[in-house]
């Protein structure tokens, strides 16, 4: 299965995203396009560094 058949298959299922930065965004995807930006909602965003606390958001895109 090539990327985005897999990531058009996993739309509305929970997923976590880890970004170059270390940071991780933990929620549901609600969309992806064809350049493979994602839309989640009920996003929780972690920073890799302990001492900075987390971000919760109803939709991030």
């Amino acid at each position: 299965m090539l990327p985005l058949g897999l990531l058009n298959a996993a739309q509305g299922h929970p997923m976590l995203v880890e970004l170059k930065s270390g940071e991780t965004l933990n929620g549901h995807l609600v969309l992806c396009d064809t350049w493979m930006n994602l839309t989640l909602r009920e996003v929780v965003q972690t920073s890799p560094v302990r001492n900075i606390h987390f971000i919760r958001a109803l939709l991030l895109w």
